[in-house]
């Protein structure tokens, strides 16, 4: 399967291919949100009151509170962390990719095979990775108690499994417990499985539906009140889908300033948090929660449209970049599993044998857990991720419409 085919079929939150045949940068910025989130986690379990500003409550009472966590609370600084921002490029990204194909062909054939696809594609994945987390969990354990002890993180006692292991709790969720009724004990960062499955199914019924021309403003609001009142603890979330799914109509930035300009604005939009600084924008009639979530969407729809003008190009293109691009899909899946036992492992062990200070032994543990996450991400993106794009394509192939052209009311996307 070429490059481009993945792009059109596979996932992009946590695996698609190549989202523009001609904007490899794009794929850049997906491996970098992916990193992103695997660092909002790492400082969440060893410096949980650093983010308290992003994240109200994740901090425990005795939770300490030195220099390095008033660096990490420095605002504008903290959206290097900012994983909620993240998640909502992955999803802005995943309408864009998912309805491509079909804005630019018009062909319902293309909507209705990724429709069949989309639940093999990523339910493979996810059940292999909820085994990873039940053989890790019965075999070296989870850390997490000893590393409590030592930070008082609420975000990481919020992670710890309500009982001990069980294997068919452990099946139920791998096979459809993250997908349909979001459980996602074993492996927590499987909560944005199911609103990137719910979001993908949505967003290819609007496709479908929507009508052209100046009625398709009539059909947004429809969707837009639709999630509103369906979903009220995400929606935000869920605007992110119809968000992308019609930033590829709208034409580049011609101009590398107006890209920069877009990006930036993007970003400083996505760093709102509770800081004084920023009171001035709880003006918004939204419980605080909901107004992060709608900041961070809006702001990742400002990057990825900067994105595709050039904005970031060095870093995006940089082979690392594009490495971690090919590998997003799988190093989220398996980064939680990973520093619950490699990075709370090696924490807990450099503190309790009094081999390192508390950032010391913070740093090689981020050293080892991301060296293991990324090892362990390339093995899994050949052997289980790829052929899972294929096997959905094998069962579910997308048959042309002869004759079909793009439909009325849409328009290419530049490339």
């Amino acid at each position: 399967m070429c490059q481009a085919e993945r792009g059109i079929l596979a996932h992009p939150l946590y695996g698609w291919g190549n989202f523009l045949d001609k904007d490899k940068h794009a794929d850049g910025l997906r491996g970098i949100a992916a990193f992103t989130v695997f660092i909002s986690h790492f400082l969440l379990a060893f410096f949980p009151a650093g983010l308290v500003l992003l994240f109200p409550g994740v901090a425990g009472e005795g939770a300490l509170v030195g220099k390095v966590e008033q660096v990490i609370n420095t605002p504008f600084l903290s959206l290097l962390w900012n994983g909620r921002f993240s998640v909502s490029v992955f999803f802005v990204l995943s309408g864009y990719v998912l309805t491509k194909a079909f804005v630019e062909r018009g062909d319902p054939e293309i909507l209705r095979a990724m429709a069949a696809q989309r639940y093999l594609r990523l339910g493979i994945p996810v059940f292999f990775s909820v085994a990873l987390a039940f053989v890790l969990m019965t075999t070296v354990g989870y850390k997490i108690d000893g590393t409590l002890a030592l930070t008082s993180s609420a975000w990481l006692l919020s992670q710890k499994l309500p009982s001990g292991p069980d294997v068919w709790a452990a099946l139920r969720e791998g096979l459809y417990g993250s997908m349909v009724t979001d459980q996602h004990y074993y492996n927590p960062a499987l909560w944005t499985m199911r609103m990137e499955f719910i979001g993908s199914m949505l967003i290819f019924a609007y496709r479908l539906i929507a009508w052209p021309g100046r009625r398709s403003i009539l059909a947004a609001t429809i969707y837009v009140a639709l999630i509103f009142f369906l979903v009220p603890q995400f929606w935000p979330f869920y605007l992110a889908f119809l968000l992308g799914s019609h930033i590829g109509e709208w034409p580049r930035p011609q101009r590398k300033v107006v890209a920069w300009f877009t990006a930036i604005a993007g970003l400083a939009l996505a760093s709102v948090d509770a800081s004084p600084m920023f009171s001035w924008m709880n003006a918004l009639p939204l419980e605080l929660e909901t107004r992060f979530q709608l900041y961070c969407v809006l702001g990742g729809a400002l990057v990825v449209y900067g994105v595709r003008g050039g904005a970031f190009s060095l870093l995006l293109g940089s082979p690392f970049a594009q490495f971690l691009g090919r590998i997003s899909f799988p190093f989220y899946l398996v980064h939680l599993p990973i520093l619950f036992t490699v990075g709370c492992g090696t924490f807990n062990w450099l503190l309790q044998e009094r081999l390192a200070s508390r950032s010391a032994a913070a740093s090689a543990a981020f050293v080892a857990t991301s060296a293991v996450i990324i090892v362990v991400a390339w093995a899994f993106e050949k052997v289980i991720d790829t052929p899972a794009i294929r096997f959905a394509k094998f069962l579910f192939p997308t048959r042309r419409v002869a004759g079909a052209t793009p439909s009325a009311g849409t328009r290419p996307v530049l490339a």
